[in-house]
């Protein structure tokens, strides 16, 4: 701290240890001026030191203002810099090493680019690959339907290739839920957000999975009250989490099993509930069913379940599992009745904005 005749009256050990010098040498430096030169040894910045000096000793309104800087030291640290007018024309002069929390904006900086960059490498590989992936399938699909459909064949090369179709479309959508998921990881998937008939939707998908179900024995049912009435959502996007998770189910029963597919409007939401009677999911795989890639006992390895997830999360909303072991499983999807708009296109956030006003 200087004295309105520029001379040093307060400083601490801490100064000294900045500067290199000791509490003699301080002692002995009459004014700012020779202060200075003991300290240009460490930072020989001649700006900084007569930017500092007007601070110090001019009374002019003007100059006795708060400033702050930068400046680099010989040994190449980085000294951060700020002064302060105090009562009785004195003035602070504070000082500290900043090189270590510059360093670590900087890596954090570079970090954060390289995590864009990857990113986007990210987004390029799976789209080109996605690309060179299904145009082989559309082959193998087309060529699987025509042979189902040739006359000549025998029932079990018949089923043959219905294998084989199947297996090639259910790849397609695989690769397609690994662009989904990418889409959302960069935050480029956009809703179109609409009013979605509740009991529509839950029809058309019971009665895509109705035959696989029907076909390891078991029943589906549908629970879907009259009045429920539509919902504000992204149809497609809606859709295609129900399809993941009657897929799901599925997978799961045998004979005699049940998937039922219901809906019911609660406090500002209206829950999708989807159950089976398989053999539920152990407890200590719960916590992590909705993470892709995670190896789990139905299906293995994958994004559907994440996907489901992340589009659910894209309404506002939340997704949730009750299972108990041995006693089938229930995934919950809550979708809000007000649904932001954030992830909605800009001319439905408009709309939307408009008919609340």
């Amino acid at each position: 701290m200087f004295g309105s005749d520029g001379r040093l009256r307060l400083h601490n050990e801490a100064f000294e240890t900045f500067w290199g010098v000791t509490a003699d040498q301080l002692g002995e430096a009459s004014d700012f001026d020779s202060l200075a030169e003991l300290c240009k040894r460490t930072a020989p910045d001649a700006a900084l030191w007569l930017g500092l000096k007007a601070r110090v000793a001019d009374p002019d309104p003007e100059s006795r203002v708060a400033v702050s800087g930068e400046t680099r030291t010989e040994d190449g640290r980085l000294a951060a810099w700020q002064t302060r007018p105090l009562p009785d024309g004195a003035t602070l002069v504070a000082f500290a090493d900043v090189t270590a929390r510059r360093e670590l904006e900087q890596a954090l900086t570079e970090r954060e680019a390289a995590l864009r960059e990857s990113q986007e490498l990210k987004r390029q590989f799976v789209g080109s690959v996605s690309y060179e992936l299904r145009t082989p399938l559309t082959t193998i699909v087309g060529y699987s339907e025509l042979l189902e459909a040739q006359g000549l064949l025998d029932e079990r090369t018949r089923q043959h290739a219905g294998a084989i179709r199947v297996a090639a479309n259910q790849l397609a959508r695989s690769i397609d839920d690994v662009l989904d998921m990418a889409q959302i990881d960069a935050g480029e998937m956009d809703l179109s957000l609409g009013d979605v008939q509740v009991c529509d939707v839950l029809e058309q998908c019971a009665e895509r999975v109705r035959a696989r179900v029907e076909g390891r024995g078991g029943v589906v049912e549908v629970v879907c009250p009259d009045k429920i009435g539509a919902v504000r959502a992204d149809q497609k996007r809606l859709v295609q989490a129900l399809d993941h998770l009657l897929d799901n189910a599925a997978r799961s029963i045998s004979e005699g099993g049940r998937v039922t597919l219901e809906a019911a409007r609660g406090v500002g939401e209206t829950r999708f509930r989807v159950t089976d009677t398989g053999h539920g999911i152990p407890y200590h795989l719960q916590a992590h069913v909705f993470d892709r890639y995670i190896q789990r006992e139905r299906g293995g390895p994958g994004v559907a379940l994440a996907l489901v997830k992340a589009l659910i999360e894209l309404h506002g909303g939340w997704a949730e599992l009750e299972s108990e072991p041995g006693r089938g499983a229930s995934f919950i999807l809550h979708l809000p009745h007000d649904i932001q708009p954030a992830a909605a296109h800009p001319e439905l956030g408009l709309e939307l904005q408009e008919g609340r006003a």
